[in-house]
Formats: C-alpha cells, structure tokens, sequence
C-alpha cells in the first residue's frame, strides 16, 4: 500500500485509469488520456505547431488547395503519397483547444471536400 501513495491519483475509472496510472509510473505521459489540470496547463503555455493532413487524387487539386492554405496563414507544401493521392502538409501555430484552432480545421475540411480530397486530421508536438 506504501507504493501506491508515491503516484498521483487519477480520478477516472476502469482500463483508462489502468492505464493512466501504469503510464504514470513508468514515467510517461498518456498522450491519449490527458486530466482537465493537463489540458489547462497546455492551452496557458501559448501557440505550438500544428501538422495538418490533407490528400487529393490530382495533383492540381492538392496545388489549389495548397495555395488556399497559404492564404489562410499557413505554411504548405505537395508532396506524392503512395503513389496514387497527393498529400498536402499545411503548419501553423495555434493555441491547444483554441476556437481559431476549430476554425482552420473546418475551413481546411472544407476546402479539401470542395476539390475533391479529404481532410485527414492533425497532430502537435506538445
């Protein structure tokens, strides 16, 4: 019982809280499964840099869309994706949870629907 007090207690319960707690004690940080005191820490820390996944069958439309995003602030770049689609990567910096952050995920689910391609989500280095 005295080596279960050393960790912190997570409130959640069944496997999440298993594996929480397992993560916990291996020293690691349960990406998947973050407290509301963790998400609060994020957003205070400021803008950190957003990956964001877009593929297009045609080149052009990946280039179109590309440019698009550029306009909207973005960093973004074409590149060939297994042989077949065109994955546009698009970065930019964003507070975690923010509305901006809401609004240039739909924005860019938007314009990769109106040319034919699909908005595969995102991913940020925290």
């Amino acid at each position: 019982m005295d080596e279960a007090l050393k960790y912190p207690l997570y409130t959640g319960a069944g496997y999440v809280a298993v594996e929480i707690a397992l993560d916990q004690r291996l020293g690691g940080e349960s990406a998947d499964h973050k407290t509301p005191q963790d998400e609060e820490k994020r957003q205070a820390s400021g803008p950190i840099e957003y990956t964001f996944y877009s593929y297009f069958p045609e080149r052009r439309n990946a280039e179109t869309a590309s440019a698009r995003f550029r306009k909207a602030g973005l960093d973004a770049t074409v590149e060939q994706h297994a042989n077949t689609d065109w994955l546009v990567l698009a970065r930019g910096n964003f507070v975690p949870g923010s509305s901006e952050l809401d609004r240039i995920e739909e924005s860019l689910t938007k314009a990769a629907e109106s040319l034919g391609g699909e908005y595969d989500g995102n991913e940020a280095e925290f």
